[in-house]
């Protein structure tokens, strides 16, 4: 089933009907379900109130202006790292996607018995190839159950100088990240947040420019040694080497193999890995980013360093 288009949405919005048989019908009542009938339920069948949901959102967001929290902008985040450099400290970018925020929330909020009933997290190809019991979480090179991992990526994420959290609101993007931060009580406030998508992003500054230009860099990731000969290629000739991520649990020996290297930045695309790996090489005062699928477009040709 295709996703209604935006001027399909328009129309459904205006003069949408839920008793309509198939996707429309569908989309109809999933609008009703994800605003309106919270307003019903709230005020019973014996009153109404005689503003549209747009109205009553705005409203309500008004009311919680004290609790907005500041998702930070490419080019702060470009001036914390140039500032960390100048005091020669660590700094961590690290971003949150859904893998990462389902096994974080696995037997905590979404038990691994639902989880493993979808095919969008748990693909049933994956299954004949695994243990009995163990489930890969699609896209992350984590079986799940695995509370320990689920505790480390956790903790991770307080660790971290800069978390990019998703800005789309659906249930396992924003809603879910909503719910971990409530549940462990984050200092929301007090954190560095930034969009999930900051790795790309941060492209739309010059600081991988000045980072390939200026410092020692070294590439993590199962396309870097390709990507290297891209950077010495564009004139960079700071890059000191290489390393492949076979899977997540691989992190401690990449991690053991980065101490081979005289490195100053780290530029870091290696799936739920990066996260782990960014922070600990931030703890010895590496510039460590996650820069997520940016690789692929560089690789590509669909994108180009800023300079």
């Amino acid at each position: 089933m295709q996703k209604p288009s935006r001027k399909e949405w328009l129309r459904l919005k205006k003069m949408g009907y839920a008793d309509v048989q198939g996707q429309e019908g569908i989309a109809v009542e999933s609008m009703y379900q994800g605003g309106d009938v919270y307003v019903r339920n709230q005020l019973g069948e014996h009153s109404f109130l005689p503003h549209n949901i747009q109205d009553i959102i705005e409203a309500g967001i008004k009311s919680l202006e004290k609790e907005i929290v500041p998702v930070q902008k490419p080019d702060i985040i470009a001036e914390e790292i140039r500032k960390s450099i100048e005091l020669n400290q660590g700094f961590s970018v690290i971003s949150l996607g859904d893998g990462e925020m389902i096994a974080m929330a696995h037997d905590l909020l979404l038990p691994t018995k639902e989880l493993i009933q979808n095919p969008r997290f748990v693909y049933p190809e994956l299954l004949k190839h695994s243990p009995k019991g163990h489930y890969p979480l699609l896209h992350t090179g984590i079986t799940i159950p695995n509370h320990a991992v689920r505790e480390l990526l956790t903790n991770n994420v307080l660790e971290a100088d800069a978390v990019g959290i998703p800005i789309a609101r659906y249930p396992t993007y924003q809603g879910l990240f909503n719910q971990l931060a409530a549940h462990h009580k984050w200092p929301l406030k007090k954190m560095l947040l930034t969009t999930s998508a900051i790795g790309y992003r941060l492209n739309d500054t010059p600081i991988y420019n000045e980072l390939l230009t200026n410092h020692k860099v070294l590439l993590i990731g199962n396309l870097m040694s390709e990507a290297e000969q891209y950077f010495k290629n564009q004139g960079y000739t700071n890059i000191v080497g290489s390393i492949p991520v076979p899977g997540f649990d691989s992190h401690p020996s990449v991690l053991e193999k980065t101490k081979d290297y005289d490195f100053d930045v780290a530029l870091v695309a290696a799936g739920v890995a990066s996260n782990i790996i960014c922070v600990q090489l931030a703890k010895r005062k590496k510039i460590a980013i996650d820069i997520g699928r940016l690789i692929d477009e560089l690789l590509s040709g669909k994108k180009s360093i800023k300079r």
